[in-house]
């Protein structure tokens, strides 16, 4: 289980479905970045890949989320 603070919605998520192990996900965050352009995109929740570096957004359905911080919580 994922939770995230969505700050476009004022709200705290519970993401739920399948995590798989070994997969770093994240809240990407385009407007915090340093080198930010001037219209950043919305923020989304993304996985890296480990050996690249790469980030892509995982295919989800429902809700869409705009997370600020992501929480991982273990099932049990």
């Amino acid at each position: 289980m994922l939770i995230t603070s969505d700050s476009t919605a004022d709200a705290v998520v519970v993401i739920t479905g399948r995590v798989v192990p070994g997969t770093a996900y994240t809240a990407v965050t385009p407007a915090n970045a340093n080198s930010a352009p001037p219209n950043p995109g919305p923020n989304y929740l993304g996985i890296i890949n480990l050996a690249t570096g790469n980030i892509t957004a995982p295919t989800v359905s429902g809700v869409i989320v705009q997370p600020k911080g992501l929480l991982f919580l273990p099932a049990d």
